[in-house]
Formats: structure tokens, C-alpha cells, sequence
């Protein structure tokens, strides 16, 4: 049997905020994480991959099975996850993928060129804003524009922001960044692609 990775210990996981963090809470999130990557795991199985307590271990089960994320299988000392685990990833969207996977390009790129930017998704007949760095940046005229709705016609986005900012000098500012722009774009294209998979 391959060895399973093991469940990052809390020293390993020191990021801002951890400190306030419910330990058991972040435990039965690592084990689902670790049970994700199997279909059926022993207690010792997952004691030797997980580096947690036995005890622990079995307390944990017990909670997650009540709650209907874990079950037993008919064979004594087997669990799996449970499809209520399923429920976890429903309010993750496509669009939540694509502002995870753009949100530090974008704000990277705003940071260098000062313009602001946006991802937006195809809702229908309009784009909506998902995530705007308009708040980052020294040349929004507005706070975001997240959750508006953009007409899917080109000519209405531009015509917006050449009524902001005047023909010229959104023509001289498209021109000047197009080299990072498409750059921008590949690499939230690749940074999409690659959390998909």
C-alpha cells in the first residue's frame, strides 16, 4: 500500500489568523481533507497518516458520523466519508474558482500599472462583476463594481469607460498595458485551469 500523506502538523501551519483558531475544528477539517484521498481507511490507518491520538481520532469519527459526513462501513473498524460532504462544495461556484485563481494576479497587476481591473462571468445576457480591484487602485472613480451586471456587448463596457475617462485616453491606456493585460488574462486562465484539476 502507497504511503499516504501525512496531515500537516499545527507548527507547519502558522499563517495569519492561527492563532485564533478552534483546534478540533481544524483537526476534523484536515481529516475529511485526509479521508478525501481514499475511499475506505482503518483507524490505524488513519492514526499513522494523520499523526493524531487514536482517542482523537475516534472522537472525531464519532462527531462526523453523527453529523452524517462519516460512515462505518459493515465491516467493523472501516470508514468512508458519507455524501453530506457533498454539501460542503455547493456554494463554491465557477466563480468562486476563477476570483481565487485571479484575485492576486489582478491586484498584482493594479499594483503595477495603477488601472483598475475586474473578473467578470457571462450570467444570462450580462457579465457580472465577480471581483473588481477598484478598491486598490488610484484610478477607480468608483468603490467596486462588484455584482453589477455589464452589458455582454464590448462597445457598452468601453463606452462606460470612455465616458469616464474619454475616448483617447482609455484607447492610450488599453494600448500602453495590452502586453500585461494578456499576460494578466493567461495567467488566470492557467491559475483557473490549474485549481480545476
Amino acid at each position: 500500500m502507497p504511503a499516504t500523506p501525512s496531515l500537516p502538523s499545527s507548527a507547519e501551519t502558522t499563517r495569519p489568523g492561527a492563532a485564533d483558531a478552534i483546534r478540533a475544528v481544524v483537526r476534523a477539517l484536515r481529516l475529511l481533507r485526509l479521508m478525501n484521498e481514499r475511499p475506505v481507511w482503518t483507524l490505524h490507518e488513519l492514526h499513522q497518516a494523520s499523526t493524531l491520538p487514536k482517542a482523537t481520532l475516534s472522537r472525531l469519527l464519532a462527531t462526523l458520523r453523527l453529523e452524517g459526513y462519516v460512515a462505518a462501513e459493515a465491516t467493523p473498524g472501516l470508514y468512508r466519508l458519507a455524501g453530506k460532504v457533498r454539501e460542503l462544495d455547493g456554494g463554491y461556484t465557477e466563480g468562486s474558482r476563477l476570483v481565487d485563481a485571479g484575485r492576486p494576479i489582478l491586484l498584482q497587476v493594479t499594483r503595477e500599472i495603477k488601472w483598475p481591473l475586474a473578473l467578470a462571468t457571462l450570467d444570462v445576457d450580462a457579465m457580472v462583476v465577480r471581483f473588481s480591484s477598484m478598491p486598490y487602485s488610484p484610478l477607480a472613480v468608483h468603490t467596486t463594481t462588484l455584482a453589477v451586471p455589464v452589458c455582454v456587448a464590448g462597445e457598452a463596457v468601453a463606452a462606460l469607460s470612455m465616458t469616464t475617462f474619454g475616448r483617447s485616453m482609455t484607447a492610450a491606456v488599453v494600448e500602453r498595458h495590452r502586453p500585461i493585460l494578456a499576460e494578466t488574462a493567461q495567467a488566470i486562465a492557467a491559475a483557473f485551469s490549474a485549481d480545476g484539476s
